[in-house]
C-alpha cells in the first residue's frame, strides 16, 4: 500500500496536478483525495481497498499536520509507504494564481492565508532537507 501526499500552498497547483494524474491513470485501485475534511470517512475505509492513494491537502503544508497524517493512517496500516509530491513555486506566482482563482472560483483565499501557508511550506521543505527525507519536488510552472 503506497500513499503520495501532494503538498503545497494553496493555488500551487495540487488539484490540476491531481486531474492530469486521474487522466494517466487506468488503475481501480488507485484514489485520489483533494482537500480532504473527514479522515474517517474520507481515508480510512479505503486504505485496504486501494494500492495508491493520493492525497491533497494545503494543510500538510505544516509539519505537524503532515506527521499527524501519517500517524493516523500508519494506526489502521502499519505497513504502508509514503511518499511526498512538493508543489515549489515562488511566492508570486501562487499569488498570481490565488488572484485568478478568487475571480473564479467559489473559494476565496486572502493573501495573508496564502503567506501563512508559504511560509509553512518553506519550513517544511527546511525540514525535509534537515532530516534527508525522500522527496519529489515539482517547480515547473509558466510564468
Amino acid at each position: 500500500m503506497l500513499v503520495n501526499f501532494v503538498i503545497g500552498p494553496p493555488a500551487a497547483g495540487k488539484t490540476t496536478y491531481l486531474q492530469t494524474l486521474l487522466l494517466q491513470e487506468n488503475s481501480t485501485k488507485t484514489l485520489i483525495v483533494d482537500d480532504p475534511t473527514d479522515f474517517e470517512k474520507q481515508i480510512k475505509p479505503y486504505l485496504t481497498q486501494y494500492d495508491v492513494i493520493y492525497i491533497a491537502d494545503p494543510h500538510l503544508c505544516k509539519y505537524c499536520n503532515l506527521q499527524n497524517a501519517m500517524k493516523l493512517i500508519q494506526a489502521e496500516s502499519p505497513s504502508i509507504e509514503f511518499n511526498f509530491y512538493l508543489l515549489n513555486f515562488p511566492f508570486y506566482i501562487l499569488e498570481r494564481n490565488l488572484l485568478k482563482r478568487n475571480q473564479t472560483n467559489f473559494r476565496f483565499i486572502s493573501t495573508q492565508s496564502l503567506r501563512y501557508f508559504y511560509n509553512n511550506f518553506q519550513d517544511l521543505l527546511n525540514t525535509f532537507k534537515n532530516n534527508s527525507t525522500s522527496y519529489i519536488e515539482i517547480n515547473t510552472y509558466a510564468v
